[in-house]
C-alpha cells in the first residue's frame, strides 16, 4: 500500500475545484437545451396597408381607401394638390407603378417624380398628436397585377 505525503495530495487535490466548475457548467447547459422548446415556423403576413394608390396603364392615380367604398381617381395634372390633402392623414401607403407611369407621355408628366416630390414634403415633416407618419413603399406593377394588389389589399370585387 503507497502512502501519499500531505505534499503529494495537495498537489493532486490542485484542480478538483476547476474539473467541478466545468462539469457543472457543462451539466447546466444540457439542462437548458434540453427542456428548450423550439417555436414552429409561422408563415410571415405582408403588414396592411391603410391606402393603396394604383397607377395603371392608362395614366390615372387611384386611390383605395380602406374607409371608402369606391376608388377616388386623379389625373396626372393634379397629383400635386388634391392627393397630396388626402394623404396628409398619414398611415402605410402602397404606390403600384405599371411602367407606363414612370415615362414621359409626351406630355412632359412624369408619374414618379411628381409621386417622389410629394413623398418628401409630406414624410419631412414633424408628426404631434394629432397625426400619424405617413410611410409610403413604391413597388412596380405587373402587366394585369392591379387585380392581385387589390385582392390582397382587401378591395371588394366590384371596385376592381
Amino acid at each position: 500500500m503507497t502512502v501519499l505525503s500531505p505534499r503529494a495530495m495537495q498537489k493532486a487535490g490542485q484542480y478538483t475545484a476547476l474539473v467541478d466548475i466545468l462539469f457543472a457548467t457543462i451539466g447546466i447547459f444540457v439542462i437548458v437545451f434540453a427542456l428548450q422548446e423550439l417555436d414552429p415556423q409561422v408563415d410571415l403576413v405582408p403588414a396592411p396597408y391603410d391606402k393603396v394608390l394604383i397607377c395603371g396603364a392608362d395614366r390615372v392615380l387611384r386611390l383605395y381607401d380602406t374607409g371608402a367604398a369606391d376608388p377616388v381617381s386623379f389625373s396626372p395634372r393634379e397629383i400635386a394638390s388634391d392627393l397630396q390633402d388626402r394623404l396628409q392623414a398619414g398611415g402605410r401607403v402602397l404606390v403600384g407603378l405599371s411602367a407606363e407611369c414612370m415615362i414621359d407621355a409626351g406630355d412632359g408628366v412624369v408619374l414618379v417624380d411628381r409621386l417622389r416630390d410629394m413623398e418628401r414634403q409630406l414624410t419631412e415633416r414633424e408628426a404631434d398628436a394629432a397625426s400619424s407618419l405617413l410611410l409610403i413603399e413604391f413597388a412596380p406593377l405587373a402587366r394585369d397585377g392591379e387585380a392581385d394588389l387589390l385582392e390582397r389589399f382587401g378591395a371588394p370585387p366590384e371596385e376592381r
